[in-house]
Protein backbone atom coordinates (compact mmCIF):
# COMPACT_ATOMS: atom_id res chain seq x y z
CA UNK A 1 0.00 0.00 0.00
CA UNK A 2 2.64 2.62 0.89
CA UNK A 3 4.85 2.71 -2.14
CA UNK A 4 2.36 2.01 -4.25
CA UNK A 5 0.38 5.08 -2.71
CA UNK A 6 3.63 7.32 -3.02
CA UNK A 7 4.10 6.37 -6.67
CA UNK A 8 0.32 7.38 -7.20
CA UNK A 9 0.23 10.73 -5.46
CA UNK A 10 3.54 11.31 -7.51
CA UNK A 11 1.95 10.89 -11.00
CA UNK A 12 -0.86 12.41 -9.77
CA UNK A 13 1.49 15.59 -8.98
CA UNK A 14 2.97 15.81 -12.22
CA UNK A 15 -0.34 15.37 -14.13
CA UNK A 16 -1.71 18.46 -12.14
CA UNK A 17 1.45 20.66 -12.46
CA UNK A 18 1.34 19.54 -16.26
CA UNK A 19 -1.89 20.72 -15.95
CA UNK A 20 -1.55 23.93 -14.65
CA UNK A 21 1.37 24.30 -16.91
CA UNK A 22 -0.70 24.11 -20.23
CA UNK A 23 -3.40 26.40 -19.01
CA UNK A 24 -0.86 29.29 -17.98
CA UNK A 25 -1.13 31.99 -20.23
CA UNK A 26 0.12 34.90 -18.58
CA UNK A 27 3.61 35.64 -16.87
CA UNK A 28 2.02 35.72 -13.41
CA UNK A 29 0.00 32.49 -14.01
CA UNK A 30 2.95 30.65 -14.65
CA UNK A 31 5.00 32.41 -11.72
CA UNK A 32 2.24 30.75 -9.50
CA UNK A 33 2.95 27.58 -11.22
CA UNK A 34 6.42 28.08 -10.51
CA UNK A 35 5.95 29.21 -6.73
CA UNK A 36 3.48 25.88 -6.18
CA UNK A 37 6.64 23.67 -7.38
CA UNK A 38 4.68 20.78 -7.06
CA UNK A 39 6.86 18.70 -10.02
CA UNK A 40 10.54 18.47 -10.30
CA UNK A 41 9.59 17.52 -13.77
CA UNK A 42 7.52 20.39 -14.79
CA UNK A 43 9.14 23.69 -12.47
CA UNK A 44 11.95 23.58 -14.60
CA UNK A 45 10.03 23.73 -17.68
CA UNK A 46 7.41 26.33 -16.05
CA UNK A 47 10.56 28.38 -15.27
CA UNK A 48 11.50 28.72 -18.67
CA UNK A 49 8.68 29.33 -20.20
CA UNK A 50 8.32 32.19 -17.40
CA UNK A 51 11.43 33.65 -18.28
CA UNK A 52 10.20 33.98 -21.99
CA UNK A 53 6.91 35.46 -21.49
CA UNK A 54 8.40 38.24 -19.28
CA UNK A 55 10.69 38.66 -21.79
CA UNK A 56 7.96 38.99 -24.77
CA UNK A 57 6.53 41.44 -22.16
CA UNK A 58 9.90 43.39 -22.29
CA UNK A 59 9.94 43.11 -18.59
CA UNK A 60 14.02 42.08 -19.40
CA UNK A 61 15.19 42.86 -15.62
CA UNK A 62 12.52 39.48 -14.18
CA UNK A 63 13.45 37.16 -17.29
CA UNK A 64 17.09 37.62 -16.33
CA UNK A 65 16.95 36.65 -12.51
CA UNK A 66 14.40 33.70 -13.85
CA UNK A 67 16.85 32.27 -15.87
CA UNK A 68 19.31 32.71 -13.16
CA UNK A 69 17.39 31.66 -10.62
CA UNK A 70 17.16 28.30 -13.26
CA UNK A 71 20.73 27.95 -13.54
CA UNK A 72 20.82 28.46 -9.90
CA UNK A 73 18.46 25.55 -9.30
CA UNK A 74 18.59 23.21 -12.11
CA UNK A 75 22.24 23.65 -13.42
CA UNK A 76 22.74 20.32 -14.31
CA UNK A 77 19.02 20.11 -16.37
CA UNK A 78 18.73 18.82 -19.88
CA UNK A 79 17.20 22.37 -20.86
CA UNK A 80 20.19 24.43 -18.66
CA UNK A 81 21.76 25.11 -22.30
CA UNK A 82 18.40 27.04 -23.32
CA UNK A 83 18.24 29.09 -19.90
CA UNK A 84 21.97 30.01 -20.53
CA UNK A 85 20.87 30.76 -24.00
CA UNK A 86 18.08 32.81 -22.80
CA UNK A 87 20.00 34.67 -20.35
CA UNK A 88 22.50 35.60 -22.82
CA UNK A 89 20.69 36.78 -25.46
CA UNK A 90 18.55 38.90 -22.78
CA UNK A 91 21.59 40.50 -21.43
CA UNK A 92 22.37 41.38 -25.10
CA UNK A 93 19.19 43.27 -25.42
CA UNK A 94 19.33 45.15 -22.36
CA UNK A 95 22.85 46.07 -23.48
CA UNK A 96 24.99 44.33 -21.09
CA UNK A 97 27.39 42.80 -23.76
CA UNK A 98 30.29 41.88 -21.06
CA UNK A 99 28.01 39.49 -19.15
CA UNK A 100 26.29 38.30 -22.82
CA UNK A 101 29.86 37.52 -24.30
CA UNK A 102 30.74 35.65 -20.92
CA UNK A 103 27.82 33.58 -21.52
CA UNK A 104 28.07 33.32 -25.31
CA UNK A 105 31.56 32.40 -24.73
CA UNK A 106 30.67 29.67 -22.26
CA UNK A 107 28.02 27.94 -24.89
CA UNK A 108 30.46 28.19 -27.56
CA UNK A 109 33.00 25.88 -25.83
CA UNK A 110 30.30 23.21 -24.59
CA UNK A 111 26.99 24.41 -25.34
CA UNK A 112 24.30 23.45 -27.52
CA UNK A 113 23.57 26.29 -29.25
CA UNK A 114 27.39 26.80 -30.61
CA UNK A 115 27.15 28.21 -33.61
CA UNK A 116 24.47 30.70 -32.10
CA UNK A 117 26.16 31.40 -29.11
CA UNK A 118 29.50 32.33 -31.38
CA UNK A 119 27.30 34.78 -33.60
CA UNK A 120 26.36 36.39 -30.39
CA UNK A 121 29.38 36.90 -29.01
CA UNK A 122 29.98 38.38 -32.58
CA UNK A 123 27.37 40.67 -32.76
CA UNK A 124 27.86 41.76 -28.98
CA UNK A 125 31.65 42.64 -29.48
CA UNK A 126 30.47 44.51 -32.73
CA UNK A 127 27.49 46.20 -30.66
CA UNK A 128 29.73 47.38 -27.46
CA UNK A 129 32.06 49.12 -30.38
CA UNK A 130 34.79 46.42 -30.82
CA UNK A 131 34.19 46.19 -34.49
CA UNK A 132 37.72 44.75 -35.01
CA UNK A 133 37.19 41.73 -32.91
CA UNK A 134 33.65 40.86 -33.86
CA UNK A 135 34.44 40.58 -37.39
CA UNK A 136 37.37 38.41 -36.95
CA UNK A 137 35.28 35.57 -35.04
CA UNK A 138 32.43 36.19 -37.64
CA UNK A 139 35.39 35.50 -40.58
CA UNK A 140 36.86 32.20 -38.43
CA UNK A 141 33.13 31.49 -38.08
CA UNK A 142 32.31 31.55 -42.12
CA UNK A 143 35.63 29.45 -42.58
CA UNK A 144 34.84 27.01 -39.94
CA UNK A 145 31.21 26.63 -41.48
CA UNK A 146 31.96 26.71 -45.34
CA UNK A 147 28.73 25.73 -47.43
CA UNK A 148 26.57 25.25 -44.57
CA UNK A 149 23.80 27.79 -44.67
CA UNK A 150 24.24 29.47 -41.48
CA UNK A 151 26.66 31.60 -42.88
CA UNK A 152 24.52 33.77 -44.45
CA UNK A 153 23.88 35.14 -40.92
CA UNK A 154 27.36 35.70 -40.26
CA UNK A 155 28.03 37.60 -43.79
CA UNK A 156 24.64 39.45 -42.89
CA UNK A 157 26.21 40.69 -39.90
CA UNK A 158 29.03 41.16 -41.62
CA UNK A 159 27.57 43.08 -44.52
CA UNK A 160 25.89 45.21 -41.62
CA UNK A 161 28.62 45.44 -38.83
CA UNK A 162 28.81 49.54 -39.92
CA UNK A 163 25.23 50.20 -39.37
CA UNK A 164 25.05 48.26 -35.93
CA UNK A 165 24.61 49.82 -32.96
CA UNK A 166 22.75 49.22 -29.27
CA UNK A 167 19.26 48.80 -30.46
CA UNK A 168 17.63 49.97 -27.25
CA UNK A 169 14.52 48.62 -28.12
CA UNK A 170 11.41 50.01 -26.70
CA UNK A 171 9.54 46.64 -27.23
CA UNK A 172 10.04 43.50 -27.51
CA UNK A 173 8.16 43.36 -30.32
CA UNK A 174 11.38 45.56 -32.29
CA UNK A 175 13.49 42.82 -31.29
CA UNK A 176 12.16 40.54 -33.81
CA UNK A 177 14.40 41.40 -36.51
CA UNK A 178 17.27 41.76 -34.69
CA UNK A 179 17.52 38.08 -33.81
CA UNK A 180 16.00 36.78 -37.09
CA UNK A 181 17.64 34.42 -39.51
CA UNK A 182 17.53 35.27 -43.10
Amino acid sequence: FGKNWFVKKQISNIVEAQVELNSATTAEELAIVVDNNRSSYVTPIAMLKLGACYFADGRYDEAILTYEDFLAKFSKHTLADNAKFALATTLEVVGKFDDAIANYSLLAENGAFKQDAILGKARCMILKGDKVEGKAILDMFIADNAGKPIVVRAESLISAIDRLENPAPKSAADLSGFFATP
